[in-house]
């Protein structure tokens, strides 16, 4: 079984990431909160957690920024009808410790959030995963502002590396910036190109 993979990464495209590592090109779904985390890691080396889905027609590679993450993903599909599409949806569009907080209280208004997701196959959570909660919930890094401004510029159609490299060429960015002038100053920088 693989669990991690190490290596340089680029953006393979929409809930995609393309890891290189020694000599070989890993083409690995990945939900865009989970890439946003990835890309914002330190150093050129960067670390994913796998899932390796076998089928008998298929081989799939699933990362994760954290074996919580991962956890948390194959957890989802223990509940019924509920596949690997539909559970990367979830940890793509939610911070996980709010999956398991709203699993915990029985709150829809997280999980309601995410396409797809109806108040039958919310309650199908509560109920098939209620016993199987963690014992410790660590908050996700991408709680991190940067990491929303991220995620919105490249729904507005940029690539990751293109507001990676933007977020390196635009020095005037302090760690204390209010979240608006961030992407204000990120958006100008982008705005030589047409979405």
């Amino acid at each position: 079984m693989i669990n991690k993979l190490w290596g340089t990464v680029s953006d393979g495209g929409e809930k995609r990431i393309l890891l290189h590592s020694s000599f070989i090109e890993w083409d690995i779904s990945m939900g865009e909160r989970c890439k946003a985390i990835i890309m914002q890691q330190e150093g050129t080396k960067k670390v994913i957690y796998i899932h390796l889905l076998h089928r008998e027609d298929t081989m799939k590679l699933f990362g994760f920024s954290s074996s919580f993450v991962r956890e948390t993903f194959l957890s989802l599909q223990k509940v019924n009808g509920i596949g690997p599409k539909q559970a990367l949806g979830i940890v793509s569009e939610l911070d996980v410790s709010y999956v398991w907080r709203s699993i915990k209280t029985k709150d829809f208004a997280p999980l309601s959030t995410v396409s797809g997701l109806g108040k039958k196959k919310i309650e199908q959570i509560f109920v098939q995963l209620k016993d199987n909660l963690p014992d410790e919930q660590p908050v996700e890094k991408s709680s991190d502002i940067r990491s929303d401004i991220i995620l919105g510029l490249v729904h507005m159609g940029y690539t990751h590396d293109e507001v990676y490299e933007a977020m390196e060429n635009t020095p005037e960015i302090a760690k204390d910036m209010p979240e608006d002038e961030i992407f204000r100053l990120l958006l100008k920088k982008l705005g030589g190109r047409s979405i």
